[in-house]
């Protein structure tokens, strides 16, 4: 019964290793528990979550494939350490209220939530752009990996410029948003402009 994820577990970590050291030894170093999430139907979406008050603990419906468990380990680390940050330096004094677009949820977002999806969506772009770039994976694979890498650039670009018009963000986190700016920019497109890969996005925020 618990095979599949034994087995794809190992498998996202032996890529990572291969594709992105570091974040290898983060996500085996920062994450202590998998909670696996049962899904109803073959319709019901796939998701996976982090928690404020389980920090360590990911949440996750069974991803299809190493590559996609691998995006969900760098997807929620990001969210606990920047969940961590801002309770030690705060980023913003962004009030509750859902008030901005971006392109991986369908709903309003708050501040928080920007600020917290940009960090993750950017990793994932960095993630995928190396997963096709290296030989890890198939050449399929990699050509899927490259348009999601673009995918992801594109959106985190407009994400973060609503982050850095904010007023709502401390000096710390315009630093921190300046930051992920450089990053962004480090990461060039690796293939045209193709349409946005899967839409909005099922992972949600940290809670």
């Amino acid at each position: 019964r618990h095979q599949p994820w034994a087995r794809r577990w190992r498998a996202a970590l032996e890529l990572l290793r291969a594709v992105d050291p570091p974040r290898a030894a983060e996500a085996a170093a920062l994450v202590r528990c998998l909670v696996p999430l049962a899904r109803d139907g073959a319709y019901v979406p796939k998701v996976s979550a982090t928690f404020r008050a389980a920090p360590g603990a990911v949440l996750t419906t069974l991803p299809e494939t190493a590559a996609d468990l691998a995006a969900v380990l760098v997807h929620e680390t990001q969210h606990s350490k920047l969940s961590v940050l801002h309770d030690l330096l705060p980023l913003h004094h962004a009030r509750p209220h859902a008030a901005y677009r971006v392109a991986w949820r369908s709903d309003p977002r708050p501040l928080a939530g920007v600020l917290q999806g940009t960090y993750a969506h950017l990793a994932l772009a960095d993630f995928w752009a190396r997963a096709g770039a290296g030989a890890a994976l198939p050449p399929a694979e990699r050509r899927d990996a490259r348009h999601r890498a673009d995918s992801y650039r594109r959106q985190v670009a407009e994400a973060l410029a609503v982050l850095l018009e904010s007023s709502e963000l401390t000096p710390a986190g315009g630093e921190f948003a300046r930051g992920m700016r450089s990053h962004l920019a480090s990461l060039a497109p690796s293939v045209g402009e193709p349409a946005t890969i899967g839409g909005t996005s099922p992972v949600g925020d940290v809670r």
